[in-house]
């Protein structure tokens, strides 16, 4: 609160205090917000937020992309929040009407257009506080408690995994073992469930009785081993995993848990070997800057050459730049866009204009000053206005970086280039109109 408002009111007598307060009561929707966050017993509050929520439930016109975000939003404002501030004090309560929210999930998100996730947000904010108030329930019945999210699960539309780890907490070990019986034959949650337990001997039973044959549970089985300090074993379940440098994602995960698993062991000569591979095959910085961290001086400056020359081979130009860019290798990021600027790509102009800032920063003026043209030529190009403005601001800022280059290297200058562009684009008006920076 602004503190000059709050020494105004220290100074005001109880009755101007009561004076002001009747002319705050008087603005729509102050009273029910200050009676359901200030004055209302637990009891009376959860009566205004189910009173609230039914109000919700009424509003079955259709509501379009925006109106449904809005309505989403006000729904966790008028509902989710205020509930939050009563489960512990209240969390049979809570949880039972939290039940029925979910159970009327399907009646909410009629005639919505949810495509924009809000849906799905508040849905997903609504079975962690469902989850939350069963945890702080005193002398539950974990029995009960395992059936009702066995039969949620399902059962329900729009329920997947979330809700078992949204009611871990309240299962806990046991619970989460009884949960399995209620599960039927449905594989993935049962699955998920196990994994839950954190039991990886269970686990590789269960994938290999099921026949259960996929990177994810693999990386899982290796993970859950590792924190159990087998890491022969974690790596062995690894080792059976195809070295799929196309799905990089993938392949980090594989060789950061093997990492990992060396580590345990002590074999740091190996997970330098690992760490030089994965940047071969990746030119990932973190590889790199882990891997220089055990070398003397005169090794690492071998290394950075090694580093360099890899770079300079990779076919990924962007993956190239990017690399020399994080080890501050400006000159030749510099000469590479100078002697490369045809392989810039437009799916990464937010990228480029990073760096173009940062290449100019560091005294590359030239590389800064074509990487800006690229961009302005591409734009132009694609004829579309909506994009100008930061064509506009791609081209004030290529002169900017024009105005100190030294030397052109064959390449034309200020100058040269605006009458190019005036002469090619002549007839985009609405570009030129937007220019004041130029003559």
């Amino acid at each position: 609160m602004n503190v000059s408002i709050i020494k105004k009111l220290d100074s005001k007598t109880k009755e101007e205090l009561l004076f002001i307060l009747e002319g705050v009561l008087s603005i729509k929707g102050i009273p029910e917000f200050i009676n359901l966050n200030y004055l209302a017993s637990t009891a009376d509050k959860l009566k205004l937020i189910k009173k609230s929520f039914t109000k919700f439930l009424k509003r079955t016109s259709f509501h379009d992309y925006h109106k449904a975000i809005q309505f989403f939003d006000d729904l966790t404002k008028e509902v989710l929040v205020p509930l939050e501030n009563l489960i512990e004090a209240s969390p049979k309560e809570a949880a039972s009407f939290l039940q029925e929210v979910v159970n009327s999930f399907s009646r909410l998100v009629e005639s919505k257009d949810d495509s924009s996730g809000c849906a799905v947000e508040f849905f997903s904010k609504t079975l962690e506080l469902w989850g939350s108030s069963w945890k702080y329930m005193n002398n539950k019945d974990i029995n009960k408690l395992a059936q009702l999210v066995g039969d949620i699960y399902l059962n329900h539309p729009y329920i997947d995994n979330e809700i078992i780890y949204h009611f871990r907490p309240a299962l806990g070990r046991d619970g989460l073992i009884t949960l399995e019986k209620y599960l039927g034959n449905d594989k993935y949650g049962l699955l998920y469930t196990i994994e839950l337990q954190n039991d990886p001997d269970k686990y590789i039973k269960f994938i290999e009785d099921n026949h259960i044959k996929n990177v994810e549970s693999y990386f899982k089985i290796a993970s859950m081993l590792i924190e159990d300090f087998r890491a022969r074993e974690a790596t062995a379940w690894l080792n059976k995993i195809p070295d799929n440098t196309k799905n990089q994602e993938q392949y980090t995960i594989k060789q950061d848990l093997l990492i990992k698993a060396q580590q345990e062991e002590g074999n740091i000569k190996e997970v330098q070997k690992i760490r030089w591979e994965a940047f071969n095959k990746t030119l990932n910085p973190k590889y790199y800057l882990d891997y220089i961290k055990y070398a003397s001086p005169e090794e690492a400056e071998q290394i950075r050459k090694s580093a360099i020359d890899i770079a300079y081979q990779n076919s990924n130009f962007n993956v190239a730049l990017y690399f020399l860019e994080s080890i501050e290798e400006y000159a030749i990021v510099g000469n590479m866009i100078i002697n490369n600027i045809k392989k810039l790509d437009q799916y990464n102009y937010s990228y480029y204009r990073k760096l173009s800032k940062n290449l100019a920063a560091n005294g590359q003026y030239l590389s800064a000053t074509l990487i800006r043209r690229s961009l302005v030529n591409d734009l132009l190009a694609k004829g579309v206005s909506n994009y100008y403005d930061y064509a506009v601001s791609d081209l004030k800022l290529s002169v900017d970086f024009g105005n100190n280059v030294q030397d052109w290297k064959n390449n034309i200058t200020n100058e040269e280039y605006i009458n190019k562009l005036k002469l090619e684009h002549k007839k985009k008006n609405s570009f030129w109109d937007r220019i004041n920076f130029i003559a």
